[in-house]
């Protein structure tokens, strides 16, 4: 209903008078019709059912209601109404009018009540005037007692006290008893009560309803303050000690009850104790102890208003909560709860927790438990939402979220995350356990950055740990995606004195490393510890040594050797010119060394015989100057080699030199060519 017009066939139906002639009369309710006609949308006539609230007021505008509202649910037909409304006696010798709200909404303006429904003020009104005597009619029988006499002189002047205690009963539309303190300099009292009982439920002043069933907002007590200011008060109650100011008691209905059209309809104050406290002492009653509705529309622009509830802790130095819910149960079930929030539309926040000072350091949202259940649980309920179940973002410079164990010996996960899902295999930023996105082009932080400080190598202890606990899948997978970037998917790097990368193949079958370019092998190392390469191998030495047992002073680089004769399978230092038993020179840098005890677990240590390339050989001119390209044979220096004669004998030359020297003694490179 866009906008309502009310027009008004306005009829009032008192009843009938009754025949004069019957015995008895039905006595006249304070009841009218009430008939009107309802337009929707400008003109159109509505034709459905609406909840109808009808209020009568003093005042065309404004001013005091009058009795208590009446609310109707009612048919509209065709635009047309009717309502048969009952105020009680409310109506006397002022004018009143009545407004009329349709589904909430109030119509204007009010609507004049006419002199029909007034004419109930005849109902309880005194009786008129005593008419004429009439004639005197013919003498009956002797009659009972006469009339009483006149009225005789008036006795003098009382004290104008009651006499205490003093009771009566009369019927009136009005006050019965009416006191009015016209003093206006003062905060002057009119009617006081004062009780010095000192029993229990004593009364200062008592107000009673007799009828068990009254009408509706029927006030034992009323306060009335017509003051338009912002400090009046229609009921103040006060208590010295510790008990009430107000106290209101109900079997069933509303013990204390407070309504306001704009301001305050409940206001509790205090310096030292509670402003306001409900309890509930029914251990099987199951209805909120304190409920608050509101229908507003809230305010965006400021959250301290429109709130079906606000509380505020208005003290810079104080450390007590804002709202502070305690629950007291065996049973952990979803709605035992100390606070409990729940967004029942389709938008809103179950909770909402902002810290709105931004230069403080306090928590928006902390979390304790000291029991042994969870600290808190975040779940996503619906099968088909795809949002987040948690969400944590920073626009500060601190982090969006910081999960700490503080308890040195808790062997539990600080941080437990667990999926069910299936994945996705087009997409891998979707469908994981967790995932890290650290989205800044000109940023240099980690994805995800893992760190351990701990003396123990254990293989659990790493600043980060992957299991594939699966037929399949990866412990760790890194890609770098970006076609055109120089990223490394993998560095590794240690700063100690332990092993920067180790590769460990426990399983009873497989190779612990392959390497591959566009998905197919080029390099692999198997389980028995050879290496497979498609391309060949490149090193950084210059031949192909084997290390080699010695005897006698341990040969250096550069020295050559000779076949022990007195130690099998034995080398030592070369002790004579041209012997047939030299075997070569002790490697520098050899680029491939063979016959290592057991070169995958350590480093073999010792003297390494040169087998084939380029090396450094300590020479002397004993055989004379050398030049490039001479053959070259053993010293009669030890550990030495020369310039070999014209004929050497064979099974005597080492090598060719790579370099001349004509001084006593040096050293030169040699190609090795045993001869």
């Amino acid at each position: 209903m866009k906008r309502s017009h009310l027009n008004l066939l306005l009829a009032a139906i008192l009843g009938a008078l009754g025949d004069p002639g019957a015995a008895t009369a039905t006595p006249q309710t304070t009841a009218f019709t009430y008939q009107g006609q309802l337009n929707a949308s400008g003109s159109l006539p509505a034709d459905q059912t609406y909840t109808f609230v009808f209020t009568l007021y003093n005042a065309a505008t404004g001013g005091m209601q009058v009795g208590a509202p009446v609310t109707q649910t009612i048919e509209v037909v065709n635009g047309l109404f009717t309502a048969d409304l009952d105020f009680g006696l409310v109506f006397g010798t002022s004018q009143n009018w009545l407004e009329v709200s349709v589904n909430g909404q109030t119509l204007t303006p009010r609507q004049l009540v006419t002199t029909t429904p007034v004419a109930q003020y005849a109902l309880s009104s005194p009786g008129g005037a005593i008419g004429p005597t009439g004639p005197t009619g013919p003498a009956g029988p002797p009659g009972a007692t006469g009339p009483i006499g006149p009225t005789g002189v008036q006795g003098p002047t009382g004290s104008g006290l009651l006499t205490l205690p003093y009771a009566a009963t009369q019927s009136s539309v009005g006050s019965l008893f009416s006191i009015t303190n016209s003093d206006t300099a003062n905060a002057s009292t009119a009617i006081q009560g004062t009780s010095n009982s000192t029993t229990a439920s004593a009364n200062g002043v008592l107000g009673v309803i007799a009828p068990t069933s009254p009408g509706g907002f029927s006030s034992a007590v009323r306060g009335i303050n017509n003051g338009t200011g912002g400090l009046g008060i229609g009921v103040y109650g006060s208590q010295s000690g510790s008990g009430w100011g107000v106290y209101g008691t109900t079997p069933s209905g509303v013990g204390v009850y407070g309504s306001a059209s704009s301001g305050t309809a409940v206001y509790g104050s205090t310096t030292t104790g509670i402003a306001g406290q409900f309890a509930s002492s029914g251990s099987s009653n199951t209805n909120n102890v304190l409920q608050v509705t509101a229908v507003g529309p809230g305010v965006i622009a400021d959250h301290t208003q429109g709130n079906a509830g606000a509380f505020f802790m208005n003290n810079t130095n104080g450390v007590g909560a804002g709202v502070r819910g305690e629950v007291n149960s065996i049973f952990g079930n979803n709605g035992t709860a100390g606070v409990y929030g729940v967004a029942s539309g389709t938008g809103g926040y179950g909770g909402y927790f902002e810290h709105s000072n931004s230069a403080g350091f306090g928590l928006a949202l902390e979390v304790l438990t000291s029991g042994l259940g969870v600290g808190a649980h975040f779940e996503t309920l619906s099968s088909t939402n795809a949002q987040t179940t948690l969400e944590t973002v920073t626009n500060g410079t601190g982090s969006a979220m910081t999960v700490t164990n503080t308890n040195n010996s808790n062997a539990a996960n600080t941080l437990n995350v667990t999926s069910n899902g299936p994945g996705v295999i087009a997409d891998h930023s979707a469908g994981n356990a967790g995932n890290f996105f650290m989205n800044n082009t000109t940023g240099v932080g980690a994805g995800v950055r893992g760190e351990v400080n701990s003396i123990f190598g254990n293989n659990g202890t790493a600043g980060i740990y992957g299991v594939a606990s699966g037929t399949g899948g990866y412990a760790g997978y890194f890609t770098h995606t970006d076609t055109t970037g120089f990223g490394i998917s993998l560095y590794v790097t240690t700063f100690d004195k332990g092993t920067a990368f180790v590769v460990d193949h426990e399983g009873a079958s497989g190779d612990p490393a392959i390497f591959q370019t566009g998905g197919a092998n080029k390099a692999r190392i198997d389980r028995n510890g050879k290496g497979f390469f498609n391309g060949g191998t490149q090193t950084g030495g210059a031949d192909l040594a084997e290390f080699v047992p010695v005897t006698g002073t341990t040969p250096e680089a550069g020295d050559v050797v000779e076949i022990d004769p007195e130690h099998p399978d034995s080398f030592r230092l070369s002790s004579g010119a041209g012997s047939t038993r030299v075997a070569g020179v002790i490697s520098t840098a050899p680029s491939m060394t063979m016959n290592a005890i057991d070169g995958a677990n350590e480093a073999t240590q010792g003297p390494a015989l040169a087998l084939a390339g380029r090396i450094p050989v300590k020479v002397t001119n004993e055989g004379g100057p050398i030049g490039i390209g001479d053959l070259l044979v053993a010293a009669p220096s030890a550990g030495r080699a020369m310039r070999a004669s014209q004929a050497p004998a064979a099974g005597t030359v080492i090598g060719k030199a790579l370099q001349s020297m004509d001084a006593d003694s040096g050293t030169i490179m040699m190609l090795v060519m045993l001869h």
